[in-house]
């Protein structure tokens, strides 16, 4: 079984399948960039596994925030930063999903996301070797990595205003 998510559907599905109250397993993800609440729409619990962008580029654009990764750390979540990451995936005991959304509130409110959710074994297991494969070429996001964050000046860009993009009309009535 697979199902396209779409705009504004896509965070609250995901938040629903992590739901460490009914959630069997670990979860594997690689999502690049980790809002301040992100633990609003990503449950992950301890050993769960993260590969994001927590490199000081990210980090000083305001992309991924110390503070949501130290949240997941204490929590006991093996979080890692590979600079440069930009897939979205995740691989869960039923399901993997695999997006263009990012786990952020920008992401779960305001941006035209979609992702393909799929319970097929072969494709959670394809993701999970993926995000294991990223481990060897990662950085180790622990406590001494995120006061060393701390110390970064975040410097967050505004996005631009989301207008609804029309179609242009075609003279012939298309």
């Amino acid at each position: 079984m697979s199902q396209l998510l779409t705009g504004q559907d896509v965070w609250p599905a995901l938040r629903d399948l992590t739901n460490t109250k009914t959630r069997n397993g670990r979860a594997w993800c690689a999502i690049a960039y980790i809002g301040v609440r992100a633990d609003t729409w990503l449950y992950l619990r301890a050993e769960d596994t993260l590969v994001c962008d927590a490199s000081d580029g990210a980090v000083r654009l305001g992309l991924t925030s110390p503070v949501q990764l130290r949240r997941w750390v204490e929590a006991g979540v093996a979080v890692y930063s590979h600079p440069g990451m930009h897939a979205k995936v995740g691989a869960l005991s039923r399901w993997a999903f695999v997006g263009s959304a990012n786990a952020s509130d920008s992401s779960a409110t305001m941006r035209e996301e979609a992702v393909l959710l799929t319970a097929d074994a072969g494709t959670r297991a394809q993701v999970r070797e993926y995000v294991e494969g990223l481990l060897d070429r990662c950085r180790v996001v622990d406590g001494i990595e995120l006061d060393r964050m701390d110390h970064i000046n975040v410097r967050t860009l505004p996005w631009p205003k989301m207008e609804p993009r029309l179609r242009p009309a075609i003279a012939d009535g298309r």
